[in-house]
């Protein structure tokens, strides 16, 4: 997926206040201004920087500036589409020299440069203070943002780091093989398909998809089949040996000893919460 570079602009506004019911799935992006994303409803797989994880119902996070960044639904919630709310303010907003209470704000800023995930208490202010944005006049929401940055700041030990790096812009030849994989998860997904598909080698292909994209091929699609397994274990009861398979993992203790690498727990400990 190439990263595509977003021009925002909100000429009339400190901010740029976004809600976005049901609209297109949108891209890999970024952009200078600093980002705060509610999904109020959908599921799939969010991808911050390096990171490639699931996500559900109120997913929160904070974002820097010019972190690539996408929420991809799952293919069954495309055609009900997402529910999303997006704050974006500029980076300078918090440097404002008449305002020097903003510089208390400078410590989860900097900690936001590669994501941090919203949760538990903060989550639920955040949340609400969102919630009475729409219909309000900008003029009525600027408090409320002030007041979400001052939650963000309270609870900052709290909020849980999102990615490793920022990841890499991927060229052309890359983002048809990331297409190809995220269409067929459940296939077989070679790496010589994945070579002929970029028209280069095996070898050239496994050395520039890491220089690309930060990961090997295979840790790659690891992840995305691993995040994909952690999207219906919690939201089915479906058996985790049909799970896996659907999800291109032929061996079941294979795919118990990469999820447990890659999740951290086993199949049964996440889908029980533990």
């Amino acid at each position: 997926m190439k990263i595509a570079q977003e021009f925002v602009s909100h000429p009339a506004q400190s901010f740029r206040y976004l809600r976005i019911d049901g609209g297109e799935i949108g891209r890999l992006h970024r952009h200078p201004q600093i980002e705060l994303t509610w999904i109020e409803r959908g599921s799939g797989v969010r991808f911050v920087g390096d990171s490639a994880l699931p996500f559900e119902d109120g997913d929160m996070a904070l974002l820097g500036p010019n972190l690539p960044h996408l929420w991809m639904p799952v293919a069954g919630a495309r055609a009900q589409g997402l529910l999303v709310t997006v704050l974006q303010v500029p980076s300078e907003f918090f440097e404002q020299p008449t305002l020097p209470e903003l510089a208390q704000l400078r410590g989860v800023l900097e900690r936001a440069a590669l994501g941090l995930r919203i949760t538990g208490a903060c989550h639920a202010r955040v949340s609400a203070l969102l919630a009475r944005m729409p219909g309000l006049p900008a003029l009525q929401r600027l408090p409320l943002l002030l007041e979400i940055f001052a939650c963000l700041h309270e609870h900052a030990a709290s909020l849980s780091a999102i990615a490793a790096s920022r990841g890499a812009e991927t060229g052309r030849p890359v983002q048809k093989v990331l297409d190809w994989i995220h269409g067929d998860i459940g296939g077989e997904l070679r790496v010589e398909d994945a070579a002929a598909i970029a028209c280069v080698s095996p070898a050239a292909f496994s050395r520039f998809f890491r220089r690309e994209t930060g990961k090997t091929y295979s840790d790659y699609v690891r992840a995305i089949r691993c995040s994909a397994v952690c999207l219906q274990l919690r939201k089915t009861d479906r058996p985790i040996a049909l799970i896996a398979q659907e999800c291109g993992f032929a061996n079941l203790s294979n795919f118990n000893r990469q999820f447990l690498a890659e999740v951290g727990v086993t199949p049964r400990q996440y889908r029980g919460g533990g």
